[in-house]
């Protein structure tokens, strides 16, 4: 499985992806009393060890919990019953197993409920509700049943909202091993949840390796009899709209219903995993092999996912939901981010040869139109992970220096721009020696559609509405006559854009600037200060937010400052018309209130002309430590850098 779908080559900057600190946790019926915590004295001796040392791999931090089954379930220590021979460990260890094999260094949350899984959907809250204590950024849910059972669309989105949609969290589903089929039967039906827009749907594959190495893979159905025979879920579901990231990218077979799966991975028994069950197969004895089914397909994914936030928070970026891009506020009341959503990324890559195997042969899953297409088809989805690339994609890496940009676009070599019509990324793929769209000048603009909504991330810094970009020409490096970092905003748009910097996040200026662009309206000055001095009291640079790795070693030297382009003279930035309340943000040596990259006694004149007040004392008004007053200390920041230009503090 490693080898197949290219986890062991998955680096974030010389980092294993791995999913090392991250947290998958597992949703299964009754106690598995083969898996004990990785604390425990007898833990060398459970399934979960054994299973490990035959394959080579470490023991992960290992933790079984129950939940309780009340108004506000929670995790607990008490476990429930256990399975005995039922056949639900067989389930747990196919589980547990395999997702750890796929991120080997996470974490591992196995949350049991009763055998009979009466009180299955208070695991999902309890999950929710320690998600951010223990970390846990995905779960698998290797179970579901006929969507027909919920009986409305108001129905399915009350789950969709108050059981699918905690930030940070990305909900993996199986999608059932029978096809387009309820189990035994020729009824077509769907299985939830993953038929929500909120839940990544994994469906099914037979895979085929040479030695350790990916040869092939077909989907995995008998056509019509798939409902007896086997086969990965897919189809359309019976009450949810088709959400906003699968718009146009469905291959027509849909204009109003979500389909699923969203991707696949291996799942055809004939083609499947060995496990090591002892309290099904015996003490010593307890090797079983072949298994497979969805149920496998969707701790694989849960593995990858980790992987990519592990990534993720390597490069300060936030965690993906898979609930924030369906477009039904109902669904989604949390207002999670849609251009953190899992699908929408996976979408906007399309149907990339890159990031996925695209399965174009093999039976039906169901009737013909549910068969292998090139493309998205029903019984695959957009595929299954190209790991290493698909991965690396998900981070999105902003830290190169190479300028990217990802997304449905179109490119006008005349006026250098690209226009974007769905959520877009500007930064560096890690993975690959080529841009998807790749900017040819330092002048060029990406600008997005201020009516479509569309999001826009670069390494720290979130735009919502309207955006335009200019992006550093390949290959330049950062010097002090290379100022320009990027321009947010429209020209002549009436509100500003949404601006925020993460709490988690920073974008490193370095030496370069930016400028917050739009017409009328109210300022964005206010939301800047906030967040910039924020970062930035008393030049200290360690705060969240923006950074710069040279004033951080030189803080009394250099710093951010910030001010409309009114109050500072400037009309243009980098060839672009500003409105006059525009916010320039630039590198720049402290006391340079005019941020013309020289200390001198305009700046001098500006300090003294306020010195001692307190209204308007912004940078531009000589409160250089952002203290909201001017005073002694930026008369001496004036004094201390006087005649100093940035380029010879640099040099």
């Amino acid at each position: 499985m490693e080898g197949a779908y290219g986890t062991p080559s998955i680096s974030f900057g010389g980092v294993a992806g791995d999913g090392t600190g991250e947290t998958i946790a597992i949703l299964d019926p009754g106690d598995d009393t083969g898996m004990v915590n990785s604390t425990a004295s007898n833990f060398s001796t459970s399934d979960l060890a054994i299973f490990d040392s035959y394959y080579g791999l470490s023991n992960p931090t290992f933790t079984k919990m129950g939940f309780t089954d009340t108004s506000t379930p929670a995790l607990t220590t008490t476990l429930p019953a256990s399975n005995g021979t039922n056949g639900n460990d067989i389930e747990i260890s196919i589980d547990v197993e395999w997702a750890h094999v796929m991120a080997p260094k996470a974490n591992i949350l196995l949350v049991e409920g009763n055998p009979n899984f009466s009180d299955i959907y208070s695991g999902v809250y309890a999950v929710n509700a320690a998600a951010s204590s223990m970390h846990i950024v995905v779960l698998s849910m290797s179970f579901g049943g006929a969507e027909s059972q919920l009986g409305s669309t108001s129905e399915e989105q009350a789950y969709d909202a108050y059981y699918f949609d905690t930030p940070g969290i990305v909900y993996c589903a199986s999608t059932g091993d029978s096809g387009a089929y309820a189990p035994g039967t020729t009824t077509i039906t769907p299985n939830f949840p993953a038929s929500s827009s909120n839940v990544l749907a994994v469906g099914g594959t037979t895979l085929s390796v040479s030695a350790n190495n990916y040869s092939s893979e077909s989907t995995w159905g008998n056509g019509t009899s798939s409902g007896s025979s086997g086969g990965g879920g897919g189809g359309f579901s019976l009450y949810e709209p088709q959400p906003t990231y699968q718009v146009g990218k469905v291959n027509g077979l849909s204009t109003t219903a979500r389909t699923i799966p969203d991707i696949a991975m291996d799942a055809n028994p004939a083609s499947g995993v060995a496990i090591y069950d002892s309290v099904d197969y015996g003490v010593g004895t307890g090797w079983s092999a072949l298994w497979g089914g969805t149920s496998l397909a969707s701790p694989l994914m849960a593995g990858l996912v980790a992987i990519a936030d592990q990534g993720r928070g390597i490069y300060g970026l936030s965690l993906l939901n898979s609930s924030g891009d369906s477009g039904q506020s109902a669904s989604n009341p949390n207002g999670n981010s849609a251009s953190l959503d899992i699908h929408n990324l996976l979408y906007g890559f399309g149907n990339s040869a890159s990031d996925f195997h695209d399965i174009t042969s093999g039976s039906s899953i169901g009737p013909s139109n549910y068969g292998p297409t090139t493309g998205y088809d029903l019984s695959t989805g957009l595929g299954s992970a190209l790991a290493t690339k698909l991965d690396e994609d998900l981070v999105a890496n902003t830290d190169a220096t190479e300028s990217w940009l990802t997304g449905a676009a179109t490119y006008n070599t005349t006026t250098h721009s690209m226009f974007v019509t769905g959520a877009a990324k500007i930064g560096a793929d890690p993975g690959s020696a080529e841009p998807i769209v790749q900017a040819s000048t330092s002048s060029d603009v990406v600008t997005l559609d201020p009516s479509s909504g569309t999001d826009i991330h670069i390494q720290g810094i979130s735009l919502t509405g309207g955006a335009s970009a200019v992006v550093t020409s390949l290959g330049v490096s950062r010097t002090v006559s290379n100022y320009h970092l990027l321009v947010v905003g429209v020209t002549g748009a009436t509100t500003a854009p949404l601006f925020t910097i993460d709490s988690i996040s920073t974008l490193d200026m370095t030496d370069n600037d930016m400028a917050i662009l739009y017409g009328s309206g109210t300022s964005p000055l206010t939301t800047v200060n906030a967040d910039i001095s924020e970062a930035y009291d008393n030049k200290l640079w360690d705060k969240p937010g923006l950074t710069s790795s040279i004033a951080k070693t030189m803080p009394s030297v250099t710093a951010l400052g910030f001010g409309e382009a009114s109050t500072l003279g400037f009309s243009t930035f980098d060839g672009l018309t500003l409105g006059g309340n525009a916010v320039v943000v630039k590198y720049t040596l402290v006391g340079d209130a005019n941020l013309d990259g020289t200390v001198n006694l305009a700046d001098y004149n500006k300090m003294l002309s306020n010195f001692n007040a307190t209204s308007g004392a912004t940078w531009t008004g000589g409160s250089f430590d952002y203290s909201g007053s001017v005073g002694l200390a930026d008369y001496n920041d004036v004094i201390h850098n006087f005649n100093q230009t940035l380029a010879n503090v640099l040099t």
